[in-house]
């Protein structure tokens, strides 16, 4: 009696155990499978040659009595700004990017207005490129220059991205006194950032 109760239950285990296996098993069968997309944020000047730094040459005037042109600027260098970005999503929010602009050491005491404006893209990349803002009179502070970046890519090098024009006035509530010949500089910065637009 013991035999025979043993071989049942054990008739019974095996038969459990065969159809648990092939109830696991069916004609399709899934999983999921992850892209991992990075973040990237990269912004890049480029200038034919290498050297990013330009020079602004002034025409003197050529008559007595006449004042310095300051529309006269002009530098035969093309600068070019590169960049690459993909954005997420937080939340309730979109996040694109814009760049921003600025000059240092303090320009209060550089001898003119200097101005920047960034053409349209030269739509040599592709993704959402960003919208460039009117011409900038550069101070110490950002400013925006291109915004609305959401994911996408210039292309790089000279000739793809936005062309940089840089040109100058007379300074506002400055002093033709306080002109000195010879080359003043400041160091012009951009930054790619994090800009939020709400849903």
């Amino acid at each position: 009696m013991k035999k025979t109760l043993l071989s049942i239950l054990s008739i019974m285990l095996v038969g459990t155990v065969s159809q648990s296996a092939f109830a696991q098993d069916n004609s399709t069968d899934n999983h999921d499978v992850g892209l991992t997309i990075p973040e990237v944020a990269l912004l890049d000047l480029e200038k034919t040659g290498g050297d990013l730094d330009i020079t602004l040459t002034f025409t003197a005037p050529n008559e007595a009595g006449e004042k310095l042109d300051f529309s006269t600027a002009s530098t035969t260098d093309e600068v070019w700004l590169n960049y690459s970005s993909i954005v997420g999503v937080s939340g309730v929010s979109v996040t694109s990017r814009k760049v921003t602009v600025k000059a240092s050491p303090s320009i209060s005491t550089f001898p003119a207005d200097l101005k920047v404006i960034a053409a349209a893209d030269a739509s040599n990349g592709d993704g959402t490129i960003g919208t460039p803002t009117a011409a900038v009179t550069l101070t110490d502070s950002d400013q925006d220059l291109i915004t609305g970046i959401g994911s996408a890519y210039t292309g790089t090098g000279p000739g793809n991205g936005h062309k940089l024009t840089y040109t100058v006035a007379a300074k506002t509530g400055g002093d033709y006194a306080d002109l000195r010949y010879g080359t003043e500089k400041v160091t012009v910065t951009y930054t790619l950032s994090d800009d939020t637009v709400a849903l």
